[in-house]
């Protein structure tokens, strides 16, 4: 909730960067009401060693303050490991 507002557009430009990215994934979950209740990052990055095989980073979990502790967060980390 610290986070400054980005007034300059920049923002959109990087969530649009995010999404159309083959190797960057943002996953949000909602609530029955369509309401964003949690969300997490997946950087899936190329990788020259382990035959290859690229690594998943998950970062910026972030889940609605006011339901925390109910399994949202672990919901939507569950969906990016398994596309990890």
């Amino acid at each position: 909730p610290a986070d400054p507002v980005v007034p300059d557009g920049r923002d959109r430009r990087v969530f649009e960067t995010i999404t159309a990215s083959e190797t960057l994934r943002l996953f949000v979950l909602e609530d029955h009401l369509g309401e964003l209740r949690a969300s997490c990052y997946l950087n899936v990055i190329p990788n020259l060693t382990r035959d290859a095989r690229p690594y998943a980073v998950i970062e910026n979990v972030i889940t609605d303050e006011a339901i925390r502790g109910r399994g949202f967060g672990r919901a939507v980390i569950r969906h990016a490991l398994s596309a990890a």
